[in-house]
């Protein structure tokens, strides 16, 4: 996660924390949205917390290297389908704070994401 001084610099020069999050490839995007929101609570611990405070970005190296932005249920999908093309079924998260907050001490969070799949066969 990223401060809102952070805006002006290019995404990958941004300074920040990283977290692990693991969550099933079938997982609904809420529960996902719920589990980022979750990851942030227990890192900044801020006041009040709402998905629509963030910028949520991802990137899959060598599969999908440029950020997207997650910001409903097909941004998910797409996080998800990229994922499970990596070889790990790993995704970065980029997570930019897009207001001020309201304490003075700011943190940042990267969160990476490894997608777990059921690869089982018939």
């Amino acid at each position: 996660m990223f401060p809102v001084g952070e805006n002006t610099k290019d995404l990958k020069k941004h300074c920040g924390k990283s977290v692990l999050l693991k969550l099933n490839s079938d997982h609904p995007f809420d529960t996902w949205k719920a589990q980022v929101l979750v990851k942030i609570d227990a890192t900044l611990h801020p006041d009040t917390i709402a998905f629509k405070d963030y910028e949520v970005l991802f990137s899959v190296p060598r599969v999908s290297p440029t950020p997207l932005a997650i910001t409903d249920e097909e941004g998910y999908a797409e996080l998800v389908q990229c994922a499970m093309k990596s070889k790990n079924y790993e995704a970065n998260i980029y997570i930019q704070q897009l207001r001020a907050p309201t304490v003075k001490k700011v943190h940042r969070i990267c969160l990476f994401v490894s997608v777990i799949t059921d690869q089982t066969t018939t």
